[in-house]
């Protein structure tokens, strides 16, 4: 089996266990966001998960994702809370960490999202 075959598989695995069957149905899970380097701290990445943070209180569903460990405090900062860990193990047997994190549409701790020398409030 491919290291890719592997890794896609460990980490659907994890994914279901950890967003799918603790979440349900009732949830909008993001998936592999990322922003250019060149659009890197400029705000693009908050105006993105803002967006959709906005768009979950619309539908009053909660905001779900398995973050990079390196964009834990980037969540953290836009409301997110973190709800647990999963773990996905590689094809060479070095385990992965990942953040399980959530947003509740409910939250009334809104964050002021900076942009551009604008804050977006949503």
């Amino acid at each position: 089996m491919t290291r890719t075959i592997h890794w896609e598989r460990e980490y659907v695995s994890a994914k279901r266990k950890a967003i799918d069957d603790t979440f349900g149905d009732e949830q909008l899970y993001l998936v592999e966001l990322a922003t250019h380097p060149d659009y890197q701290l400029r705000g693009s990445g908050t105006r993105l998960v803002g967006e959709r943070i906005a768009f979950g209180r619309r539908e009053k569903v909660n905001v779900t994702l398995l973050a990079q460990v390196t964009a834990e405090t980037f969540y953290l900062r836009l409301g997110f809370v973190e709800v647990g860990n999963v773990s996905v193990v590689t094809a060479d047997g070095d385990e992965v960490r990942f953040p399980v994190m959530k947003y509740e549409y409910w939250n009334e701790g809104r964050a002021a999202f900076e942009g551009e020398g604008e804050n977006l409030e949503l």
